[in-house]
């Protein structure tokens, strides 16, 4: 995986870096770092496949849990399905063809997952950010960057 951008989010915003990602339809990973806190978003063709942080925030597997879309049986055997997989897909498309979450679902959730990560990062002053490109081949259910901004900037301003 190349290093195709990389500088201080001091100099480039994240904000900033989102909108060259997205208008320059990237696939890859933007790495985020400050102090010891590390989170990455993955991206295809310009849009948000995932989002991880280090802050404790709930992983897909446990939002579908606490939405109850899908039961701690079904999770395990998902898992269990990617582990033994050579070529594992994304939980979220493991899940799908297992039967037990609707695309409608995986989006709302991982939608979930995402706005909790983003939002903190689109405030971050200072640290440092790695974009590294990838092949295509990542999961196909995206979110909209301008869209996951824009809604980060509405619950920002209505936000005691």
């Amino acid at each position: 995986m190349a290093c195709e951008l990389s500088g201080r989010i001091q100099d480039i915003p994240v904000r900033t870096l989102l909108k060259w990602i997205r208008h320059s339809t990237r696939t890859g990973r933007l790495l985020l770092t400050e102090g010891s806190a590390d989170s990455a978003i993955d991206f295809l063709d310009g849009e948000i496949v995932s989002a991880q942080t280090g802050a404790g925030f709930s992983d897909l597997g446990t939002i579908l849990l606490e939405s109850k879309v899908i039961s701690i049986e079904q999770l395990l055997q998902a898992v269990d399905l990617q582990r033994r997989s050579r070529n594992p897909a994304p939980l979220g498309r493991t899940l799908i063809k297992m039967g037990c979450a609707t695309t409608t679902d995986i989006r709302k959730a991982m939608r979930l997952q995402v706005d909790q990560v983003i939002e903190p990062l689109l405030a971050l002053t200072q640290g440092c950010f790695k974009f590294h490109a990838a092949p295509d081949g990542a999961d196909d259910i995206t979110q909209n960057v301008s869209d996951v901004v824009r809604e980060a900037d509405v619950r920002r301003m209505y936000t005691p």
